[in-house]
């Protein structure tokens, strides 16, 4: 699994800007979720006692890749081996990821490209994101940074400084979802000690949870707090909003559990996945599966089967997602549908399912698709609704490739 790697991201001058950019401590040490039946380390805000995170340094530094000590394991501890890909899945494998590939070098920029588009390739390409500061052929720098760093993309700023912290900002260009931003960092993996600048002010991604929980407030949209919180936050913490009422992450996950989605668009895959996401944490630290957890089950065995049943032949969903089976002419569209509800599904259904010949035909049709883009990609002509469904689509397919292809390599 492909996590979070130990790398020193340096300077770039900024294009027309002239200014020094090091994004975020030097050394990153979170690692990226683990696929739902694998622990995965809880991440936490609190700062380590003994090592303290390392601040952004003043003097360009190379790659360092972390070492890490490598421990024999007893042939009895080994997990068994995976089944052989067979010619088809092979060939399946080598073009998802060329196209993963192909994608992870596009000229996303801090002049054509706003932070939301920005936020989402992060979501497609993981921890090793790099965009181009200042135009297409600049300078590569770590999107993640230059998110975290405020830098102006497009000309809007998504951070803003608040009386005792950082926000992000909700609007065009910017957020799309309250805790979009955090719910990004914490599904690839961004460790609570990363660095976060506004201005001159200095803070951490902890400081970002810490706004995210004092905006709780009940019956609205909290999907993607319940996947920020339920990875930043320890399992058993309880706070206070800033209305002084009590929360924690098992009350956010009922309340979401309880809110019903609509389901002709992204609403319903943000929630299904904020659910299964929070599910299989609480199964790993080893937290018991009751109350609203125990009936989320069938909650979500029913979206299942109703995704299922809205798929068409070719794979893809409708834009308007599980409303009906039916081809449609907007590809764009399809594609932003089937790259979310794909993506759900990678994370929802046990490794042992996902060669279902349906999972297949969706991640053929995703694939397909992205290639056949590939060949007209002009990062300044292509409309924000394209970028996002393509990023969606890209998502889906690395979870699918880390959860499936990867355990047989």
């Amino acid at each position: 699994m492909r996590g979070w790697r130990s790398r020193g991201f340096g300077f770039a001058v900024l294009v027309g800007w002239g200014l020094m950019f090091a994004p975020g401590p030097a050394v990153l040490s979170g690692e990226e979720p683990a696929a739902p039946e694998q622990p995965a380390q809880q991440a936490t805000v609190q700062q380590p006692a003994e090592q303290p995170a390392a601040e952004p340094s003043a003097e360009p530094k190379e790659n360092q890749p972390q070492e890490q000590s490598k421990q024999a394991v007893p042939e009895a501890a080994k997990p068994p081996a995976k089944p052989a890909l067979d010619p088809q899945q092979i060939a399946l494998r080598n073009r998802i990821r060329r196209v993963l590939a192909w994608y992870a070098k596009l000229p996303i920029n801090t002049a054509d490209n706003t932070p939301g588009e920005v936020l989402q390739f992060c979501l497609a390409c993981g921890a090793d994101a790099e965009i181009h500061a200042g135009g297409a052929s600049g300078k590569p720098v770590s999107a993640f940074g230059a998110l975290c760093y405020n830098f102006p993309c497009a000309g809007y700023e998504l951070l803003s400084s608040t009386k005792d912290g950082v926000m992000a900002r909700i609007g065009y260009g910017l957020q799309a979802y309250p805790a979009e931003m955090l719910g990004v960092l914490a599904l690839t993996g961004v460790p609570a000690d990363y660095g976060i600048r506004v201005g001159d002010k200095e803070h951490r991604v902890a400081d970002l949870v810490e706004y995210e929980k004092l905006t709780c407030q009940s019956g609205t949209n909290l999907s993607l707090k319940l996947i920020a919180l339920c990875f930043y936050v320890p399992g058993d913490a309880s706070w206070k909003n800033q209305l002084g009422e009590s929360w924690s992450v098992e009350r956010l996950f009922s309340e979401e559990w309880k809110r019903p989605p609509a389901t002709t668009n992204s609403d319903v895959t943000n929630h299904l996945t904020a659910l299964t996401w929070a599910l299989h944490r609480r199964i790993r630290e080893g937290r018991p599966v009751d109350g609203p957890y125990r009936e989320a089950e069938p909650h979500l065995a029913k979206f299942e089967e109703a995704a299922f049943q809205a798929q068409n032949r070719d794979g893809s969903w409708r834009p308007d997602f599980f409303a009906a089976r039916a081809p449609g002419r907007d590809q764009e569209g399809s594609l932003f549908a089937t790259g979310h509800v794909l993506g759900w599904l990678a994370y929802r259904l046990p490794e042992d399912r996902l060669d279902d010949p349906r999972m297949v035909r969706a991640v053929t049709f995703a694939t397909t698709v992205l290639e056949q883009w590939s060949s007209r990609w002009d990062v300044t002509e292509t409309s924000p609704r394209e970028i996002t469904a393509a990023m969606h689509a890209l998502h889906a397919l690395r979870t699918y490739d880390r959860r499936f292809f990867k355990p047989r390599d």
